[in-house]
């Protein structure tokens, strides 16, 4: 399903709702969720940031907090035996470290900056993997996942309220 779908199965939802869910989704995450927000379902763009950013807190917590496991199930544990998350697993993780290298001297202003660029493959989720790559801690993980996004959020807000200047 591509986002254009998504946006129309969730259209009849309320707008406020539909932001948050899309801003958990790994194709859209809450930089995304917020330019939708303001230019697909009409709300003001302090609304859409408020809820981008509820969905941006939601998604770092609970990435921080569940993300090692998953994984560790998915490669080595029960859910390995399941081909399809064995693989995305395996891609994720190979495709994780061959970026690490760029940030591994840099830790936690290395995944921050990463999850800020607002460009597809380098938000939230990614960057969570990039930080388990990279061994940063529950607290440092959160804390460059979360700021990253709002700076993401941030630029990608402007780059839609410069876009609709007269």
């Amino acid at each position: 399903m591509d986002v254009h779908a998504l946006v129309n199965a969730l259209s009849g939802l309320d707008p406020r709702l539909s932001v948050y869910v899309l801003s958990l989704l790994p194709l859209v995450e809450p930089r995304y969720a917020v330019v939708i927000g303001v230019t697909v379902y009409g709300l003001k763009a302090w609304e859409a940031l408020t809820v981008s950013l509820l969905g941006l807190a939601t998604l770092s917590v609970l990435l921080t907090l569940f993300l090692e496991s998953l994984m560790e199930s998915a490669l080595h544990g029960v859910l390995s035996r399941i081909t399809v998350l064995y693989k995305l697993a395996s891609w994720v993780q190979s495709r994780s470290l061959a970026r690490a290298s760029k940030y591994r001297e840099y830790g936690l202003l290395g995944v921050l900056v990463f999850v800020a660029i607002p460009l597809p493959l380098t938000g939230v989720y990614s960057g969570s993997v990039l930080g388990l790559v990279l061994g940063l801690n529950k607290k440092e993980l959160f804390m460059s996942l979360f700021v990253g996004g709002l700076l993401s959020l941030g630029i990608t807000l402007l780059g839609v309220s410069v876009t609709r200047l007269p």
